[in-house]
């Protein structure tokens, strides 16, 4: 019961997180245009959170070239 409730509250958090994501994706296609030819199409972003309550961020994403 106690490890189901546990994973209940996770969602429930993440669920919260969501409307975040468009935000955090916006800023990140941000940051990486200052060192890279982004294809923007092609940036994904997953978080999710670890039954120990920490986050994980996963970015995948595609660039034509690098700036220097």
């Amino acid at each position: 019961m106690k490890d189901r409730l546990q994973r209940v509250l996770l969602q429930d958090r993440m669920a919260g997180k969501c409307n975040m994501l468009p935000m955090l994706k916006s800023d990140l296609e941000g940051l990486l245009a200052d060192y890279f030819d982004l294809d923007k199409e092609s940036l994904r972003l997953e978080v999710s959170a670890d039954e120990d309550g920490s986050y994980r961020i996963v970015m995948r994403a595609r660039a034509v070239r690098m700036y220097r």
